[in-house]
């Protein structure tokens, strides 16, 4: 929205000078374009990917800050196994250089799969959260396929049995062979799969 203003003076001489000008008021936040690149239901294994537009046209952009559930994230794609399974809150938070503020935000969902806790798996254990053995790795992966194909057959009761098993093996370990971190996050994903039969 602009504005002109303009003023007069004379000085004691009765020199006169005129001046105008016009000022520019910024009274629209920022505009937000944001888009998840993946679909809105997601596991704990995937990382959350998004584009993002932030511009503001009159004042400029101050500042953007993008969080996850209230949470600042400091850089992108966004690992999901960290926040707990269950509905979560990508918000963008931008503010133009005359202080108005604008927020998006969009809603996701993370849940856990046999193939995702299969991959959470690998993902820790790259990390080196489980210790120096390959025997505790080898182990949990047996337990896994078998899972696998206890599913593949149909074998739902044998299923829930080699998640249990793994789950006391996980358990066990926590905070000696495995990092409680990634036990934490294992006895997590493999409780919910075995609730929902997946």
């Amino acid at each position: 929205m602009g504005l002109r203003v303009s003023g007069c003076s004379r000085d004691v001489a009765g020199n006169r000078a005129e001046v105008c000008t016009e000022l520019n008021l910024d009274f629209a936040p920022p505009v937000i374009d944001i888009a998840l690149t993946v679909p809105t239901l997601l596991t704990d294994a995937d990382r959350l990917c998004f584009e993002l537009d932030v511009s503001d046209v009159l004042s400029g952009v101050h500042y953007v800050e993008i969080r996850v559930d209230g949470q600042g994230i400091a850089s992108r794609p966004v690992d999901l196994w960290p926040l707990p399974l269950g509905e979560h809150t990508l918000s963008v938070v931008a503010a133009d250089k005359a202080g108005n503020e604008a927020t998006r935000s969009i809603l996701f969902r993370t849940e856990a799969t046999l193939g995702s806790l299969i991959t959470i798996k690998h993902v820790f254990a790259d990390l080196g959260w489980f210790g120096e053995s390959m025997g505790i790795e080898r182990s949990l992966d047996a337990k896994l396929e078998a899972a696998q194909r206890a599913v593949e057959k149909g074998q739902m009761k044998a299923f829930r049995n080699l998640i249990r098993a793994f789950v006391q093996e996980v358990d066990a370990l926590s905070g000696k062979q495995i990092d409680t971190r990634a036990a934490e996050v294992l006895i997590r994903d493999a409780c919910f799969i075995a609730e929902q039969g997946l």
